[in-house]
């Protein structure tokens, strides 16, 4: 598992200024680890399980023009939240690894857009995995 995690950390180094990573599978006593490894911001909710499951992260490029303004995550390992300062603008970012039973409005309605009024944004993004079917015809 370590030779892929930082496989996939190397693969999006130099590649992307933001990236939310789903189903990490993080366990949260290795993440000072996993925060060395990638050399920049991360920020990840883990499971609370001993054998870690689900997992949501997100990963700031190094050297990235960021200020990190406020952060949070659920307990579940399925919400991680960052409020950050790009280009005078105020961004509040959101990773979503929704739960894999898909379709759940209460994930969303509790866990997800509660957020949404926590802090003062210009702009919001939320990515991941939704799980989430918008159309049955097309997605099923």
């Amino acid at each position: 598992m370590v030779s892929k995690r930082r496989a996939i950390f190397n693969s999006i180094r130099n590649t992307t200024d933001i990236t939310f990573l789903t189903e990490t599978k993080f366990k949260k006593s290795d993440l000072p680890i996993y925060k060395r490894e990638w050399g920049a911001g991360l920020l990840a909710s883990c499971t609370p399980e001993v054998r870690a499951q689900a997992g949501v992260a997100l990963l700031f490029r190094k050297g990235l023009a960021v200020t990190f303004l406020g952060d949070g995550n659920d307990r579940n390992g399925r919400v991680v939240w960052a409020l950050v300062e790009i280009n005078t603008k105020k961004l509040l970012i959101i990773g979503v690894y929704a739960p894999s039973q898909g379709d759940d409005p209460t994930f969303f309605k509790d866990d997800v857009f509660p957020i949404l009024s926590k802090v003062d944004y210009d702009h919001v993004i939320i990515g991941g995995d939704w799980n989430l079917g918008m159309d049955e015809d097309l997605d099923y």
